[in-house]
């Protein structure tokens, strides 16, 4: 085991005061700065020595800081909730920020100008590994690191990995410096999660931003409905004009109440697009204010916070210990090639008065997969 020189110190001053009251001669007052002036029978001198030798003899390690560089396309959902999961479990592991974690954060806002900044700012400083959270950040920085070995970057909140050009395919080695856990969960599980709760639904309202992540789940969500299960369903699709900053999903929520009061009487349901309109609160509440459709939404915070009536989501605390993981192994020298790409495991959040409302059917499979994320 290793201690730094000040978790030595402590313990030694400890030691010495529990010593000298036993004794019963408190001989100096042993506080960082203070002079220590003692007085000690001779036959105590041997235990003052016994401590000394130990203090002087005791493996005292500088334990090495480890360097996270930190990138979120944006400092908001899903990304806030995935950065507290992250953190979490890297202190659970034995790495804190502030202590033996140096941790440099950004938030990009989807701006190219703004990744471009971080670059030039971070680029020289050698950190042991990158956490690029979401598809624009990874986007960016895989124009600035691709195949260059000097980086390691480690993606989350990224809905296709594959498309974008990061990795080849999961479970399996890296084809370059990159490696990580996707977002969405799997499209078609995401619809047959649609066909069991709402076993007659066919009209399904799908309004999306014009993000490059939304048209690479749009794309994946069209290849999947072509499959013979899903024949019978019909999205109605509606477009909504990207804006970027970190206020941006503010914008397109607005935006986006035209196309939800356009498709009300049409619709059966409406699902969350999986872009960053999509997962915040400001597009779960527009959608719930403005329809009495129910709406089968992307997070758990939809749910559990603010008002959905269920969700099908990629777990945070399960893909944040994941992630972390990956991290760790990168902090003691791993090679990228050994750590495989993976899928998020699902989870499920049910707000039961809703469902009831709605006329959800609810095996008991999902009560159980919910497990906590219950609202009654």
């Amino acid at each position: 085991m290793c201690y730094d020189n000040t978790t030595v110190y402590k313990r030694v001053k400890a030691y010495l005061v529990i010593l000298f009251k036993q004794t019963g001669n408190i001989a100096a007052s042993v506080t960082a700065g203070e002079h220590v002036y003692t007085r000690i029978p001779h036959r105590s001198w041997f235990l003052v020595l016994a401590a000394l030798l130990c203090f002087f003899s005791a493996p005292v390690y500088a334990e090495r800081e480890h360097t996270l560089l930190y990138v979120d396309s944006q400092e908001s959902e899903p990304y806030n909730s995935m950065r507290e999961m992250i953190m979490y479990h890297l202190e659970r592991e034995g790495y804190t920020a502030g202590n033996n974690l140096e941790l440099s954060y950004w938030s990009i806002g989807n701006a190219s100008g703004l990744a471009t900044r971080v670059w030039r700012t971070e680029k020289d400083k050698h950190y042991d590994a990158i956490y690029l959270g979401g598809t624009m950040a990874t986007k960016y920085f895989k124009d600035f690191t691709f195949d260059n070995p000097n980086y390691k970057c480690v993606f989350g909140t990224v809905t296709n990995p594959i498309e974008l050009g990061v990795i080849d395919k999961y479970n399996a080695p890296p084809k370059a410096n990159f490696t990580g856990v996707s977002y969405p969960v799997d499209v078609a599980s995401r619809l047959r999660f649609i066909q069991t709760i709402m076993p007659e639904a066919i009209n399904i309202g799908y309004v999306y931003a014009d993000m490059s992540q939304s048209i690479s789940y749009l794309n994946e969500l069209k290849s999947v409905l072509n499959q013979r299960e899903f024949e019978r369903l019909k999205f109605h699709y509606r477009k909504v004009e990207f804006v970027p900053g970190e206020g941006g999903h503010i914008r397109m929520a607005r935006l986006a109440k035209k196309y939800v009061d356009e498709l009300s009487d049409s619709v059966d349901l409406f699902l969350s697009p999986n872009d960053q309109m999509g997962a915040q609160k400001e597009y779960v509440e527009m959608v719930i204010q403005n329809t009495d459709k129910p709406l089968i939404a992307l997070g758990r915070k939809d749910v559990m916070e603010w008002g959905a009536p269920i969700s099908y989501y990629p777990s945070t605390y399960d893909t944040g210990r994941q992630i972390s993981k990956m991290l760790v192994k990168l902090f003691e020298g791993a090679d990228i090639s050994t750590l495989y790409p993976e899928k998020p495991d699902p989870g499920v959040a049910i707000n039961m008065k809703l469902a009831a409302h709605y006329n959800f059917f609810l095996p008991d499979r999902l009560i159980e997969q919910a497990g906590e994320d219950l609202i009654w």
